[in-house]
């Protein structure tokens, strides 16, 4: 059964994931564009003018490793614990919002997910 392991507490349990992930990657990141020592991790990423999809990937083995393990992981561990099904529709979510962001169309909706919540903040 495809939807086991999923119940009405799904989308709150990926929506927390997602606050948990924002948290880790902006430190990661803006330390890479704060301190000159860290600069190196990221400018392969910053080495093209016009973002696209294909070119989000673009970051050598050290970036990779950090954005695609080390990062997610920490959200993991802090994050309410997940089913395989609710971590499967976390990962394609967070898959599609990161093709979206480095398609360079500006983005001028809401997040689907916490769009009305984060609204007032």
């Amino acid at each position: 059964n495809p939807l086991e392991g999923l119940s009405w507490i799904t989308p709150i349990k990926i929506g927390m994931w997602h606050v948990c992930l924002d948290y880790f990657f902006y430190l990661y990141h803006r330390s890479t564009h704060e301190f000159d020592s860290l600069w190196w991790v990221h400018r392969q990423h910053h080495a093209t003018k016009h973002p696209t999809p294909i070119l989000s990937i673009l970051a050598d083995d050290v970036q990779e490793c950090l954005e695609i393990f080390i990062v997610p992981f920490l959200a993991t561990t802090i994050a309410p614990r997940m089913s395989f099904a609710e971590l499967h529709l976390t990962i394609c979510y967070t898959l599609y919002v990161e093709a979206l962001g480095h398609s360079g169309v500006r983005a001028e909706w809401p997040h689907p997910i916490l769009g009305l919540i984060l609204k007032p903040l």
